[in-house]
């Protein structure tokens, strides 16, 4: 249900810890954290200080001769741009240095596309086209798109382009077999060949986009280790910004484009041709560009021909899109309860003013005894219908059984201890079960004093599943704005969750293996066997009193019959969350334990 970590716990004790403590408590153990980074940093920079010396005179005359790159003078250029920040740097330095100093493979000829934005100051670009030129080599093509009024702030070799010249990709493209578009000032880093020619090759790839992060003053930071491809995290956001690399005849179908976001939709309708390149090849100047109109109006576009709406949301260039629905399906919210009518009362009191237009509410009372809870169960009618069942509380058995008995379109499966925070919360989740590649949708749920309890179900933390953003506090803007957008994840929480009646049974419903703990979890996984995704949407937020009727335990025969199930899922990266980062805690940081490269790499890559 609610507890998806496979750590075993105990109940917690009668004088519950408070929200303020639990804060000061998360804090304590961050600002120990950031310590044990810059320990970190400290003794990798020290372990990499004999590699930044230059080599014996003979030896840096054969590079020289050999007009080979100078991997001691690499390492000093990248070390000069390290990040400050302690876990970022960390990171870096434990997973690039091979990266800086491995030679430049064989790639085919590209075409670097360069996109002036038109709010921008053109000087900006001229540290993109120098790193460019850095890379490039003459067979590659290089290109900008820019009005006539623009000043022209690139060197030679550059081919200047209107934007709405239908044929400049026919002219200036056949050489090249894969075209690399930028359009935000930024700069590309000089192994860039080093992490994406194995990419370039790669047979099926006809779209590529890497991680980025900002150049702040020579320095980089704000890293963005993105996920797998996630066609409703595009549609909610363009997070292909930066580097995105697109085969030459998927491009040339795609041009004129109006934007970066607009080639983005275009070249992504092809799901399975998209790639994700985990090296961060982009550093954007800071402020990073970007034009939230220009966005917008290339999103209408796109979402036009589909019938799918689109609302702009608080937060620039974050968009609320859904399908379209001519006809709400029936929906069935199930809610488990005993012994528990101060919080059902208000779970069900926050359902009464939802405006949606086919809505039943089945409680499953479990062998309740408090006269308070019975004598409250006794009030309910209307379309509220109690059923009871004595059976020892097994959570997946009485959900089961209640799905059962009713005919709705679509089952709502909610904690007797939420609260709704809006009335169109039902229609924000069963919007997207209208998709048919979507299996099951989740809410955002928040703890009472405001902090995300649930925004998505991460595998892989601490060996098992846990939520992201757990503890962050809710409205702050945190990891480029990832917990407001609706996007894919591998699972979400069954204290919230709505799924087709039909797909819901086609797996099988939930396994009752599990009575109490990852049931959800191995619900969506599940689904995610059949090709569904699972989406999250903070469009729909509930108040989650967390355990409050039931102790936090865990079985520890269902944490390991879990984890025997699924090991192959948690034994490799979760698709929807970096490798690079943490699995050990929920808030995104960089991973920074386990990736030391090999001993002695940098040494061989050194050697003429």
């Amino acid at each position: 249900m609610g507890e998806t970590s496979p750590t075993a716990r105990t109940a917690p004790p009668a004088g519950r810890i408070s929200p303020e403590a639990l804060g000061d408590l998360v804090e304590t153990r961050a600002s120990e954290r950031r310590a044990l980074m810059e320990t970190i940093c400290r003794l990798r920079e020290a372990a990499l200080a004999p590699d930044l010396r230059p080599p014996p005179r003979p030896v840096r005359l054969l590079y020289r001769i050999r007009r080979r790159p100078r991997p001691w003078q690499r390492l000093a250029d990248w070390r000069a741009t390290l990040p400050e920040d302690p876990a970022y740097r960390a990171w870096a330095l434990a997973h690039e240095p091979p990266l800086v100093v491995r030679p430049d493979p064989p790639r085919p000829p590209v075409a670097f596309w360069v996109r002036l934005l038109p709010a921008v100051d053109p000087a900006r670009y001229r540290p993109l086209a120098e790193s460019l030129d850095r890379v490039a080599r003459p067979a590659d093509r290089k290109v900008y798109v820019a009005a006539a009024d623009r000043p022209d702030v690139f060197g030679p070799g550059w081919v200047r382009v209107a934007p709405d010249d239908g044929g400049a990709a026919r002219r200036v493209l056949p050489p090249a077999a894969w075209v690399l578009w930028f359009d935000a000032p930024g700069v590309v880093p000089f192994w860039l060949w080093a992490a994406l020619a194995p990419h370039l090759a790669e047979a099926g790839a006809a779209v590529l986009y890497a991680d980025e992060d900002v150049l702040r003053a020579g320095r980089r930071a704000a890293p963005q280790f993105k996920p797998e491809f996630a066609p409703a995290m595009l549609r909610a956001t363009h997070y292909l910004t930066g580097l995105l690399a697109v085969r030459r005849d998927r491009f040339e179908g795609a041009w004129p484009v109006a934007s970066g976001y607009a080639l983005a939709l275009a070249v992504t309708q092809e799901a399975t041709a998209v790639r994700h390149v985990p090296e961060v090849l982009f550093s954007a100047l800071d402020p990073p560009a970007r034009d939230a109109e220009e966005e917008w109006q290339a999103l209408r576009a796109a979402l036009d021909p589909t019938g799918w709406t689109a609302a702009r949301t608080a937060v620039p260039a974050v968009f609320a899109v859904r399908p379209r629905v001519a006809a709400w399906p029936s929906v069935a919210v199930i809610i488990p309860s005993r012994d528990n009518w101060p919080y059902l009362s208000r779970c069900l009191a926050s359902l009464e003013p939802a405006t949606y237009p086919d809505l039943s509410v089945l409680v499953v009372d479990n062998g309740s005894r408090d006269p308070t809870t019975l004598a409250g169960l006794a009030t309910l009618g209307g379309r509220i219908r109690v059923r009871r069942d004595d059976r020892p509380f097994h959570f997946a058995r009485l959900m089961n059984a209640a799905a059962r008995e009713v005919d709705a379109e679509v089952l709502l499966f909610l904690n007797d201890d939420t609260e709704a925070l809006a009335p169109d919360w039902i229609q924000a989740m069963v919007a997207h079960l209208a998709d048919p590649g979507v299996g099951a949708v989740g809410a955002v749920l928040l703890f009472p004093d405001g902090r995300i309890q649930h925004a998505g179900v991460v595998l892989g933390i601490r060996g098992g599943a846990a939520h992201a953003f757990k503890f962050h506090p809710w409205g702050e803007r945190v990891y480029h704005d990832y917990p407001l957008l609706v996007r894919e994840w591998s699972a979400v929480t069954g204290a919230c969750l709505a799924v087709r009646r039909e797909t819901f049974w086609a797996v099988g419903g939930f396994d009752e293996a599990y009575a109490a703990s990852f049931n959800d979890i191995d619900l969506c996984l599940r689904l995610g066997e059949r090709g569904l995704r699972i989406l999250c949407t903070p469009e729909a937020r509930l108040v989650h009193h967390e355990t409050i009727s039931r102790p936090r335990t865990m079985d520890p025969e269902e944490v390991r019959r879990f984890i025997a199930r699924w090991s192959q899922h948690l034994a490799r990266p979760d698709p929807y969350y970096s490798p690079h980062l943490s699995q050990w805690t929920e808030d995104f940081t960089p991973r920074v334990v386990d990736v030391a490269p090999a001993a002695g790499a940098e040494r061989e890559a050194r050697r003429p």
